[in-house]
């Protein structure tokens, strides 16, 4: 029911069960799914990896995470996606830093076969990483987004929504990447 859609209150009606017992089938499963995932995706041979990372708080947002503890607050899911399939190669839950950033890279190389083309965003932390956990067998890149900046998100209440992306810069950081959707290498000029 969780997969269709339905609210674990909801399948507490239904089910005629516990809220507490779905939360703990669900934590099983989750964790049978991830030994699955851990043991078979393994050095697989992807054309192409693209990395994006989606963004929550847990418990509360980060400017009341006044003890600084690193489970609370901000969080971002990491997810190394083959943009042919649309398959989610690998996660990993963490601060947006360094060294959840480390630990996601370290993750991607045992399960994806060198070499392949890397995209990420322009975050700081992938350069480095990238550059000491694969050196130069892969094809690296990062898309760094423009945004434009209309007076309404410079003053009172920013709103929930990012202002409009207006371009895109691609930084070739190793070897010859491809752009998106095509099949031949890119030159140093095109970016």
């Amino acid at each position: 029911m969780i997969v269709e859609g339905i609210g674990v209150r909801a399948i507490e009606r239904l089910g005629q069960v516990h809220r507490d017992t779905v939360l703990v089938v669900l934590e099983v499963a989750g964790r049978k799914c991830a030994r699955l995932m851990d043991a078979r995706v393994r050095n697989v041979p992807f054309e192409a990896v693209e990395v994006h990372e989606l963004f929550c708080f847990v418990r509360c947002k980060e400017s009341q995470n006044t003890d600084h503890r690193r489970e609370i607050g901000e969080q971002y899911t990491y997810m190394g996606v083959d943009p042919h399939s649309k398959f989610i190669i690998n996660f990993t839950v963490g601060k947006r830093d360094a060294v959840t950033t480390q630990v996601y890279i370290r993750d991607l190389k045992k399960r994806v076969k060198a070499p392949f083309q890397l995209t990420t965003d322009g975050f700081g932390a992938y350069q480095n990483e990238v550059y000491f956990t694969f050196q130069n067998q892969i094809h690296f890149a990062q898309l760094i987004k423009e945004y434009a900046c209309p007076e309404e998100y410079m003053v009172g209440e920013r709103r929930c929504s990012p202002p409009e992306c207006i371009g895109v810069k691609t930084k070739i950081r190793s070897a010859t990447p491809r752009p998106t959707g095509s099949a031949r290498p890119m030159s140093s000029a095109q970016t």
